[in-house]
């Protein structure tokens, strides 16, 4: 045995370290563990801004959104859909950091030229967010814009309930969220010819951030980009 073999049973037995992603015990010098590792589905190379999948993965058939563009350094499945999941259920540290930081980087790589006034999120209503305990978008948004330096913002609020998105068939997901989204103004904030990074945790059909968006251009914001921690394979051709 090697010393740094040595060195590595020697710290597994002082300290505990879980998987980001899955939250199984893992090797203490590791942040993911082998299962997740081999599950986990990034969005690489040239990505389509409409739909955020990759370019050899996009069907073309998506319809064009209000948002300007969006990113998402994951796709949603295996390692990176239990993640959010787990981020969904319980909102560590652990588990919201790197998710934040891969999201802080994918904007980086994809918006490096732009510079942005203001870091919004994607709002839950207030009954559901006092059931949760949290909006784990505001918490990936607040992460993102500390490192972006630039203010997150509550610019908007849902007013009234609706049915979970994921629990609708495509065609009823645009309907479903009409006139739900609202400006907040109590966040006393002009965004007149601003641009806005909107934050989700996860993209499927875009309904939800287009009706933040369509909220935010009605004041007359100029742009709004779009970043998630996932997006779905809604729109690609699955590669297995």
């Amino acid at each position: 045995m090697n010393i740094k073999n040595f060195s590595d049973m020697f710290l597994s037995f002082i300290f505990t370290k879980r998987c980001r992603f899955c939250n199984k015990i893992c090797n203490v010098t590791d942040e993911i563990c082998e299962d997740c590792y081999k599950d986990l589905h990034k969005v690489e190379g040239e990505i389509c801004y409409n739909c955020g999948v990759s370019k050899l993965l996009c069907n073309g058939n998506e319809k064009k959104h209000f948002y300007e563009s969006i990113c998402a350094p994951y796709y949603y499945d295996g390692a990176s859909k239990l993640s959010v999941i787990h981020l969904k259920h319980k909102a560590t540290e652990r588990i919201l950091n790197p998710l934040a930081e891969d999201m802080y980087n994918c904007v980086n790589h994809h918006y490096k030229n732009l510079q942005f006034d203001y870091c919004t999120y994607v709002p839950m209503h207030p009954d559901d967010e006092k059931k949760r305990g949290y909006n784990q978008a505001q918490l990936l948004a607040e992460k993102i814009a500390e490192n972006m330096d630039i203010p997150c913002l509550p610019l908007l609020r849902k007013d009234f309930k609706t049915q979970s998105q994921h629990d609708l068939p495509q065609m009823k997901r645009s309907g479903n969220l009409l006139g739900a989204i609202s400006f907040n103004t109590d966040c006393n904030t002009e965004i007149k010819g601003t641009r806005i990074l909107l934050c989700d945790d996860i993209k499927t059909t875009g309904s939800t951030l287009d009706e933040c968006t369509k909220t935010l251009l009605f004041q007359d914001c100029a742009e709004v980009r779009c970043v998630t921690a996932c997006v779905s394979y809604n729109n690609a051709k699955r590669k297995d």
